[in-house]
């Protein structure tokens, strides 16, 4: 009984790469220079061809006007995301914006006021996709709750000088900014992100990250870190 598991594991181990390199897509050449991409679904020897188009529609074009139809490989994930709304990271820069087009290299991205322009692979340190408009009702209570209780410590810091005073300051400060909190985080909305992995994405990144310590008993510091994403 292993054995055979061991054969089917093997066996899945090795087909599926031959799987994902059987995902291609028919790329029409015309001599005008246009070029048409999708899945050939009928072709008239020398006189049409129909294919199918990435959002559905059918085009028939006459083989007079074709230069040549070659195949080349889908990047399954990058060719879900057509249409959406990403984020993309680059080493130097960050841009929004919408994919208009894929390819098995890349896909060309769509900005605002700007012409298509073309993205590769290789060159992406971090892939986003938009989830749309969120309230930031947790983000606001967690920054109103920090607001309120840094006003009450600084304004009642000399009176205190036992450790329940201290919790009850910290308490106090919750209640003062939580409702306000609340209610900027409700009217305030932004957009959220997933991050999409796609296999090719080049570069390392690096996130850094200060945090300051300090208290009444003069214990302090500074710590410095970061995360490396390869």
């Amino acid at each position: 009984m292993l054995r055979h598991l061991a054969v089917l594991f093997v066996a899945a181990y090795v087909l599926t790469p031959v799987a994902d390199a059987q995902q291609l897509r028919d790329v029409v050449h015309l001599k005008n220079g246009d070029i048409v991409s999708g899945i050939i679904i009928e072709q008239i020897p020398n006189e049409t061809i129909k294919i199918q188009l990435r959002d559905g529609r059918m085009r028939v074009i006459e083989m007079s006007e074709i230069d040549r139809i070659v195949k080349e490989p889908v990047n399954a994930i990058v060719q879900q995301l057509a249409g959406q709304r990403v984020r993309v990271t680059l080493h130097d820069n960050r841009m929004t914006g919408r994919i208009s087009g894929t390819y098995s290299d890349g896909f060309d991205l769509v900005t605002s006021g700007n012409m298509p322009g073309r993205h590769y692979v290789k060159d992406i340190v971090r892939l986003e996709r938009s989830l749309g408009m969120e309230r930031n009702v947790g983000k606001g209570l967690l920054i109103g709750c920090g607001v309120g209780t840094a006003l009450v410590v600084l304004t009642f810091a000399d009176d205190v000088d036992t450790g329940k005073a201290w919790v009850g300051l910290v308490t106090l400060g919750n209640l003062v900014g939580a409702l306000p909190g609340l209610a900027v985080g409700y009217m305030v909305k932004s957009e959220s992100w997933e991050e999409i992995p796609v296999a090719g994405l080049g570069g390392v990144s690096f996130r850094p990250a200060i945090n300051v310590r300090y208290d009444r008993g003069g214990d302090h510091g500074v710590f410095v870190g970061g995360r490396i994403r390869f």
